[in-house]
């Protein structure tokens, strides 16, 4: 096991100190790209489109031709990399409710 005098001061620190740090862009030492970049698309409010595809339940080719027809939420690009801030995301959603859920609810 490959263990680094970083890592140990670290575990050393704290969680809330630990968590402070994570909150104000500081990576873990051994904090993957991958981890990386969760962690900067929470601090943004992003998701991306396997988050995207995930909630809406669609494949990457629908949310693909979405963002080109302009009926998906609008996209943050950043160098190659697609991303939806939150807001855009819940007012698309709320914009495209099912009609027929509003009018089951207003029937007695």
């Amino acid at each position: 096991m490959n263990v680094r005098i970083e890592d140990l001061e670290w575990v050393k620190l704290p969680a809330t100190t630990r968590a402070e740090l994570l909150m104000a862009g500081v990576p873990f030492p051994t904090e993957t790209t991958e981890e990386r970049r969760c962690r900067v698309k929470a601090s943004l409010d992003l998701l991306d489109d396997g988050d995207l595809q995930a909630l809406a339940d669609v494949t990457a080719d629908t949310l693909a031709k979405k963002r080109v027809d302009g009926t998906g939420p609008r996209p943050v690009r950043v160098l190659r990399s697609v991303f939806y801030h939150v807001d855009d995301v819940r007012e698309w959603v709320l914009r495209h409710r099912d009609s027929l859920v509003e009018k089951k609810g207003q029937r007695k």
